[in-house]
């Protein structure tokens, strides 16, 4: 690539939406940053014409913004493409972004009981709720934690459903996926320290 120019690096995450479009969540990877500084974009294909588009993710309108961090997860909920992200270093917090392709919101860094979000792993919709799997990369780490959220909830209006248990927290212990079957969500979580459990 040119100089100083972005290098699709990775393809991260693909959501088929229930809008009828495909979201992908790349990283990007810079020349002469190969030690820090990852940066991510999030895309929209529209499968019946082949489009693709930059999906605005900044919190004011106009062109589409990067990522400072890799955009990890996707999800379409409530008319609005929700994109968590893995951050660069350890201890630092995962961002939660939420946008409807012109305006965005951003939760910014936040935390559930007193504790930092590593990183946002997974997503699901159940029973009109939107499920949240996120991981924990802290040099004094704690269980993650499975939380969900209603259609319309203002910013942070996050409850955790699920805290993991299974031997001592380890830094990168994280719910992995969710699946639907029959009546009930099944979320798996891998605890980094021999421990791994399906709820």
């Amino acid at each position: 690539g040119v100089a100083g120019s972005a290098i699709r690096n990775a393809i991260v995450d693909m959501h088929w939406a229930s809008d009828g479009n495909i979201y992908i969540c790349v990283k990007d990877k810079y020349n002469g940053q190969n030690v820090a500084g990852s940066a991510g974009r999030v895309f929209r294909l529209r499968p019946s014409t082949g489009e693709l588009t930059e999906w605005h993710l900044g919190t004011t309108p106009g062109p589409a913004e990067f990522f400072a961090h890799v955009p990890y997860a996707s999800y379409y909920f409530d008319g609005k493409l929700y994109v968590g992200t893995f951050p660069d270093a350890i201890d630092e917090s995962a961002q939660l972004y939420a946008s409807n392709g012109t305006n965005a919101a951003s939760e910014g860094s936040f935390t559930v009981g007193g504790h930092n979000i590593g990183f946002i792993s997974c997503f699901q919709e159940y029973n009109g709720r939107l499920f949240m799997g996120t991981g924990d990369w802290d040099t004094t780490p704690t269980h993650a934690q499975l939380l969900s959220r209603r259609p319309g909830d203002f910013v942070t209006a996050w409850v955790a459903i699920v805290t993991a248990t299974g031997g001592a927290a380890t830094s990168g212990n994280y719910f992995v996926s969710m699946a639907l079957f029959g009546d009930a969500l099944y979320a798996s979580w891998y605890g980094n320290n021999g421990s791994a459990t399906v709820y």
